[in-house]
């Protein structure tokens, strides 16, 4: 409607006589000139309200394109933001990571260095267990040795030496005796000991 008007409100401002107004009627007939008036007074109303509403609709459109810049701005700085956040958390995720791979990795090493250690420890008590069973049968031989030892100084003690007849006749002691053989171990010495006794429990018997 604006636009027609806005087209064609010339027609109104300035009709011709011919087509607007009928020619029996004068220009100066009073109704005429009233509706003319009432007329431009609206038209002029018509245009005045245009642009009222062109400068409103500038006015908002202005502010509206205002907004819209300022909320631009105010996302792309919430998005640079949240790059920068999301850039951080990426690295400090990045960063424990890496730590976590390292540990893993000492965790690993370590692990590997038990095993090895372990095998080690494994080597060496059996060599040990070698070791003490070769000890073991050295010290079987040693004391069936010294056992034997034992038992051939006791018999050779317990054996009764003639006297001469020099000391028969003198009733004294004999020239010479026989050494006792004492082995320095204890444990041979209480079975020297202990033979000893029974050997002379049997003489007495």
């Amino acid at each position: 409607m604006n636009v027609f008007m806005n087209q064609h409100h010339h027609l109104y401002k300035n009709p011709s006589p011919s087509k607007h107004v009928n020619q029996n009627i004068s220009r100066s007939d009073p109704e005429v000139e009233r509706f003319h008036q009432q007329l431009n007074d609206s038209l002029r109303k018509l245009d005045e309200l245009e642009k009222r509403l062109t400068n409103r609709q500038s006015i908002q459109w202005h502010e509206t394109t205002m907004q819209l810049q300022q909320m631009k701005v105010y996302t792309d700085e919430k998005n640079q933001q949240m790059k920068r956040k999301l850039k951080r958390q990426a690295q400090s995720h990045q960063l424990a990571k890496r730590k976590w791979y390292s540990r893993v990795k000492n965790i690993q090493q370590a692990m590997s260095q038990l095993q090895k250690r372990q095998k080690d420890y494994v080597l060496a008590i059996k060599r040990l267990e070698e070791q003490l069973a070769v000890h073991q049968q050295l010290i079987a031989d040693l004391t069936q040795k010294l056992n034997s030892q034992s038992l051939e100084s006791i018999q050779l003690e317990n054996q009764v030496l003639p006297t001469p007849p020099e000391c028969e006749k003198s009733n004294q002691a004999p020239p010479f005796k026989r050494k006792r053989t004492f082995i320095n171990h204890e444990r041979t010495y209480t079975i020297n000991k202990k033979f000893s006794r029974r050997s002379v429990r049997d003489e007495r018997e």
